[in-house]
This record gives C-alpha cells, structure tokens and sequence, in this order.
C-alpha cells in the first residue's frame, strides 16, 4: 500500500467518524427539543388552567344549562355563539364592576369627584350595550323565523307557485309585521342625549386636566426660581463673609472656614431637596394622570357610540320598512304583490344579514372598549394609592 492510499484511507475512515458523530449529536438534540416542546406545552396548560379562567368558565357553563327547562326554540337561541358572547361580555362586565366596589369600599375619600362621574356614565354606556345586543339577537330571531321562513325555496323564482307557497307567505309576512321593532326602543332621540352627556363630561375632564396641568407648570417654574434664588443668595452671603474675613485676619482664620462650608452645605442641601417632587405636586399629578386617562376613555366612548347610533338607525329602518311591506301585503291579499315583496325580501336578505353582523361585531368592540379604559382609568387610581 502507497503512502497516497494510506493517507486516502484514514481521512476517509475519520470523516465516517465525525458523521457518525454528527448524527448522534442531531439526535440527542431532537429528542432534548421534543422533550423541551412537550414540556413548555405542559407548562402552559398548567398555567392556562388558573382560577379564573377555571370560575369564568363554571359560570359559563351554569349560565348555559340554566336554560334546561325551556322549550326547544328558547334552549337553541341560548345556545347560539351570539348568546355565548353576550355571557362572556357580561362576566368580564360583572368581574370589573366587582373590582371597582372593591376599592371603592377600601378607599372612598381618594379620588376626584369627576372620575366617580366617569365610572357611572361608563357603566350605563355598558348597560346600554348590553340591551342593545339582546335587541340585535331578537331581530335577527325574528328575521329568521318570518323572512327568512317566507323566502325559502322562493329566492328569485317566476314560476308557478303553488297554495302552500302563497298561504305560508301569507302567515309569515302576517306574523312579521305583527310583532314589535327590538330597535324602537334605541331611538335616535336617546343616542342624542346620552352622546351630549358624553360631550359634556369630556368637556369638564379636559377643562380640569389643562388646570392641574397649568398649576404643575407654573408651581415648577416658581419652585426653580426660588431654588436658583435661595442659590444666588448663598453664595453672596458666603462672598460676603469671606469678604469680611479677608480684612479680619483673625475672623479669617478661626470663623471663615466654618461659615463657608456651612454656607456651601446649606446650598447643596437646598439644591438636593430641590431635586425631589413636593407631596401636593405628585398629588397633583397622579390626579392629571387620572383624569387624562378618563379623558381618553370618554373620547373613545363617544366616537363608538355615533357609529352604533349610525348602525342602529340603519337596521331599524329596514326593519321598519320590512314591516310596512309585510303589513301591506296581509292587508291587500294580493298574490302577486306577496310574490314580488318576497322577491324583494329574498334579494335583499344578504345585505341585511350583513348589516345586522357589522352591528353586532361594532357593539362587541364598544363593549369591550369601554371595560378597558375602565381598568386603564382604574390602574392609574390604584397605582397612585401605592
């Protein structure tokens, strides 16, 4: 064997070596990461599983067969991903709520009058919200057992119908245009007010915020210029003890060295108390913070609502023109004019249905808009009482 083939051998015997090596290490490291994976997995579910979500999700569940003892129709409407959203909004309501009485009952004298205001107009928005999806989900019930009902199987036909057709359009439109308008009683005269109490209150908060925030500035310009005063003031004091001591050589040497350095103590301990906030100044702030934030929250509340107030008018007027045509045609018992409302209705039952989930979906982002700058509003309180 050559020297060449010698050397060709070994390095091929050491490179098996190292991928053996290699693949050993990839192995041990795949294992170690599945064992990682199913560990973090573990760990998070253990700490998914708190309190918590554990009562929130008993009281759901409660919530949800207490409807056992109700017919069929009521038990599938309580059941429906809607009515499921409503309870969760209202626990996360009700869990807020119990933690505002609590600090309320454990400090009622340490807030600004204007934020106990806030927190009674943030409520009844919610209770507003809350009334407003029961309505939605009662509409869209309606929808569905009339319109819905009347249409089916018709959606756009010219043909022939039959009696059946015609006598179940008939009982359908009849049932429709009988029952109440859930919007009716979120009118537009009702939005108004509670939009120009909303106004009115933001108002007062920003007014109040621009005080406290004028006095904080003006009380720091007064007190650096009392502490560059006090300053200036030392030092002359202290150039004007040296002064003295320079032309008494014995007052120099036994009084001047004391004077000064208590002089340049004095100054410095004025400028380190200088550097910390007075009580009544952080007082001052944390109630700014406070207010601002309740600012904030009443200004998101307002732009939520004029957009609901606009989607609520919206729904209601075609629900409300919905009914008159439904009424018409019970009262004239005309088959053609049934025929050609249905066709109507069919065509636009999308857009309705469409318009009945953009409002919903709006009336969950207010919802939840408004328990969030609840507790923003309600941090900023707690932390000031640390």
């Amino acid at each position: 064997m050559t020297l060449f083939s010698f050397r060709k051998l070994s390095y091929t015997k050491s490179a098996a070596a190292a991928r053996r090596k290699d693949e050993v290490k990839e192995s041990e490291a795949g294992s170690c990461l599945r064992n990682k994976s199913s560990s973090v997995n573990r760990e998070y579910m253990e700490a998914f599983r708190t309190k918590s979500y554990v009562e929130v999700q008993t009281q759901l569940l409660a919530a949800n067969t207490t409807c056992g003892a109700a017919a069929a129709e009521e038990h599938r409407l309580h059941t429906t991903p809607s009515h499921r959203r409503l309870q969760l909004c209202h626990l996360l309501a009700g869990a807020d709520d119990d933690q505002l009485q609590y600090y309320y009952s454990s400090q009622p004298h340490d807030h600004h009058p204007l934020l106990n205001e806030y927190f009674l107009v943030s409520l009844e928005a919610s209770k507003m919200c809350e009334s407003l999806l029961k309505n939605v989900l009662h509409t869209r019930t309606n929808y569905d057992k009339n319109i819905k009902c009347a249409t089916k199987g018709v959606a756009g036909g010219r043909g022939v119908w039959s009696a059946e057709q015609l006598q179940r359009a008939y009982a359908q439109l009849q049932s429709f245009s009988a029952l109440r308008n859930p919007l009716s009683t979120a009118s537009q005269v009702r939005f108004n007010e509670v939009q120009d109490g909303h106004f009115a209150l933001l108002h007062r908060l920003t007014s109040r915020a621009r005080k406290l925030k004028r006095k904080m500035k003006l009380l720091r310009l007064l007190r650096k210029a009392l502490g560059a005063t006090l300053a200036v003031g030392c030092a002359a004091l202290a150039l004007a003890f040296t002064l003295v001591a320079v032309h008494c050589a014995a007052l120099c040497v036994l009084a001047s060295p004391g004077v000064v350095s208590l002089l340049l103590g004095g100054v410095r301990k004025q400028q380190q108390k200088g550097k910390k906030q007075p009580r009544r100044l952080q007082r001052r702030e944390r109630v700014y913070l406070q207010l601002d934030a309740a600012a904030k929250g009443v200004y998101v509340l307002i732009n939520d609502f004029g957009t609901m107030s606009r989607l609520v008018g919206r729904v209601h007027d075609e629900t409300e023109h919905n009914r008159a045509m439904a009424g018409l045609c019970a009262r004239k018992q005309n088959d053609e004019m049934v025929k050609e409302v249905v066709r109507g209705l069919a065509a636009h039952e999308a857009g309705f249905s469409d318009h009945l989930k953009e409002l919903e979906q709006h009336i969950y982002l207010c919802f939840l808009n408004i328990i969030r700058s609840r507790r923003m509003v309600l941090q900023q309180i707690i932390n000031s009482a640390l």
